[in-house]
């Protein structure tokens, strides 16, 4: 009976740490030219197929698998391709930062478009998420529409663009008046 209990732990322990799609993760390699590991050094995003496209050998299937698993695969391509004889991976699952079923809607000329809200997300942050000011948009005022009141913040000051922005908010940037 131990041995079940166990193993369920363990299995759900696993589960639990795996990457999921739709999740970033933070990829580290050592033991290649500092070249190489400038380009590869970064955050990767999981699609919605659960995979990520690396350098030099493209898609690679990441969700289900946890961090020291993906890891170990990488290096493991790396090294059956031949690109990298010794190369040692980190992959970090940023999924501590996800607010599962927390979003903010944002709203430019362009269109408007639902996203997840990031833990501790400022307003410039997420107006970078929402694909930044377009042509007609102000580069400079920004709403944002929480509990039925309207705010006006000016992109131009700091402690404007560092704003916290929360859950269900509306961020909407006006017509640009040139």
């Amino acid at each position: 009976m131990k041995t079940i209990y166990l193993f369920l732990t363990l299995t759900l322990v696993a589960f639990s740490n795996s990457i999921n799609s739709n999740s970033n993760i933070t990829i580290t390699i050592q033991g290649v030219p500092a070249a190489d590991a400038t380009d590869f050094n970064k955050q990767y995003s999981v699609y919605s197929n659960g995979t990520i496209n690396l350098p030099y050998i493209g898609s690679v299937q990441a969700s289900g698998k946890t961090p020291i698993t993906l890891a170990r695969y990488i290096e493991s391509l790396y090294k059956k391709a031949e690109i990298y004889t010794n190369p040692t991976i980190n992959v970090e699952s940023k999924e501590d930062d996800q607010l599962t079923g927390v979003k903010f809607t944002f709203i430019s000329q362009s269109g408007s478009q639902v996203l997840p809200l990031q833990r501790s997300m400022t307003l410039q942050e997420a107006v970078a998420a929402g694909g930044g000011a377009k042509t007609f948009d102000s580069k400079r005022w920004v709403y944002i529409e929480r509990n039925q009141k309207e705010y006006k913040f000016d992109m131009k000051k700091v402690e404007d663009r560092n704003h916290k922005v929360q859950d269900k908010d509306v961020i909407r940037l006006p017509r640009s008046t040139w």
